[in-house]
């Protein structure tokens, strides 16, 4: 059984005399807030800012379960009083499963970047090869050799006993590393896809001014997107291009792979419904696909946009509608 405080609870007496609240995102902005009936409507309270309405001390218990609970959002939709808080909060773990596929990916991968590191074969850049190359490499009969070799050569620069605890800690950073191999195609791959669409779609609106801004404005936003999410598996692969290192500092390195992995994950939940969208979406110039860029616009800009060009921002008005109110942060 969950101990108290791996669970959604609270002591100030307020929060037994509200009712049935829930702790989620506030729909306008995110932020972390508590939803509770009013007659036949709804409040939304921000956590922080009922926190100082009650004057509860971020050192206290209940200023510290907020502070989880609001952390706990970014990995779940919702949470009650009583619910487990996820693990991520809690201990640092995952609360989601990379495929075997992945698991397979990153532990080849991680294998053949040793075998690379310690000189049995330098060749090949393993931390940035195809994921179809790297499995075939890894099932190359003759990498098995390559490898024992490794791990004894491991072994003997960690000072650790023997081949077979060098071998354990290296399934213990592919284990973190799978979950990046399924972010890696989860997320970025699908951004990329995302953006080669996009790039497709400028032929089409050729003759459509409005369209073609649009577009352009879309494209742009993605682009910046992009580049934050690469730059993150641009580093976690910086950190693990030198697998001994890594092996070497493993608590220091796990805990900086699942900063990575957390942030990765969050960008994941937050872009799921405009990626499956784009999924299935034949793209073709009708008002499906003005539909489509006008809701992409919606999510990105207000997360991706400088505040001051956002707040300037004329609002588009495709066919004789518009994108909805304007969200500023």
């Amino acid at each position: 059984m969950l101990a108290a405080s791996n669970r959604c609870t609270l002591e100030h007496p307020l929060f037994s005399r509200l009712g049935d609240v829930v702790f989620r995102p506030a729909e306008a902005d995110g932020t972390p807030s508590l939803v509770m009936p009013l007659g036949r409507s709804t409040a939304v309270l921000p956590l922080r800012s009922l926190q100082a309405e009650l004057g509860i001390d971020d050192a206290s218990t209940d200023g510290q379960m907020l502070a989880r609970i609001a952390r706990s959002l970014d990995f779940v939709a919702a949470l009650r009083l009583g619910d487990p808080l996820p693990v991520e909060v809690l201990d640092g773990a995952a609360s989601w499963q990379p495929s075997p596929l992945h698991q397979q990916l990153a532990a080849s991968r991680l294998k053949l970047q040793l075998i690379s590191q310690l000189g049995v074969d330098t060749s090949v850049d393993w931390a940035r090869s195809e994921p179809q190359a790297v499995l075939a490499a890894a099932a190359e009969p003759a990498m098995r050799p390559g490898l024992q070799a490794a791990y004894i050569e491991a072994a003997a620069r960690l000072g650790i006993p023997d081949p077979a605890a060098a071998a354990q800690l290296a399934e213990e950073a592919a284990h973190e590393m799978s979950f990046i191999e399924a972010l890696r195609d989860w997320l970025l791959r699908r951004v990329l896809r995302l953006t080669g669409r996009l790039r497709r779609l400028a032929g089409g609106f050729a003759q459509n001014l409005s369209g073609l801004e649009l577009l352009s404005r879309v494209t742009r936003l993605t682009s910046i997107a992009l580049g934050r999410i690469n730059a993150r598996f641009a580093d976690v692969d910086g950190q693990t291009e030198v697998v001994l290192d890594a092996l070497r500092a493993l608590d220091a390195w796990r805990a900086l792979i699942r900063q990575h992995r957390d942030w990765l994950y969050c960008s994941l939940r937050g872009w799921e419904p405009i990626l499956a969208a784009w999924d299935a979406a034949t793209l073709d110039g009708s008002d499906g696909t003005w539909a489509l860029l006008g809701r992409t616009y919606r999510f990105l800009a207000p997360r991706f946009m400088p505040m001051q060009e956002w707040q300037a921002s004329p609002r588009f008005k495709p066919h004789d509608g518009d994108f909805g109110p304007r969200m500023v942060w």
